[in-house]
């Protein structure tokens, strides 16, 4: 059995979430909630998932996770603006890490300037 990889979601999907995506800040929320609990349970187990964050499923963990990202709402701090492809290669980068790597990828720091 893998053990639970990125229990620290809130940080990084808060971070590329605020930052936008492809087409706007509310995409891109929704865009990483997305990568974010299909890398979860691409690494996890289910049963482990539901034992540790209770979600019951990849889409109860996505509507979840909008929420508590607060996706209906996302958009870059007030005199910035997010980079709708440095948004799509931060999701992107987010996507291919490897299980073990819970840490943001550094193309993260670039969507909202």
């Amino acid at each position: 059995m893998k053990s639970l990889v990125f229990l620290g979601c809130a940080a990084v999907v808060a971070s590329v979430a605020c930052s936008g995506g492809p087409g706007d800040p509310v995409s891109g929320c929704n865009d990483a909630a997305q990568a974010f609990c299909s890398r979860l349970y691409q690494c996890n187990d289910s049963t482990t998932i539901q034992n540790t964050l209770g979600y019951t499923s990849e889409a109860d963990c996505q509507s979840k996770v909008e929420v508590a990202a607060s996706c209906s709402t996302a958009g870059c701090p007030l005199g910035s603006k997010f980079d709708s492809s440095a948004a799509s290669q931060c999701i992107s980068d987010y996507q291919n890490e490897a299980c073990g790597d819970t840490s943001e990828p550094s193309s993260c720091s670039d969507v909202c300037q």
